[in-house]
C-alpha cells in the first residue's frame, strides 16, 4: 500500500510513539490538582523550598 523502506517506516512508527506518550503525558498532568499554600513573609528558606 505505502512504499516506505525500513528507515521511513521505523521513523513514522517512532512519530505515531511520540505523539502517543506526549497524550497520555499530559491526560496525566491534567487529571492532577496542584494544591497552593500560602507562606508567611518570615517562614524560613529551607521550609519553602
Amino acid at each position: 500500500m505505502f512504499d516506505l523502506d525500513p528507515v521511513k517506516s521505523i521513523l513514522v512508527l517512532a512519530l505515531i510513539g511520540l505523539i502517543v506518550l506526549g497524550t497520555r503525558a499530559w491526560r496525566r498532568r491534567r487529571d492532577s490538582v496542584r494544591i497552593s499554600i500560602p507562606m508567611p513573609l518570615f517562614t524560613p528558606v529551607e521550609i519553602q523550598a
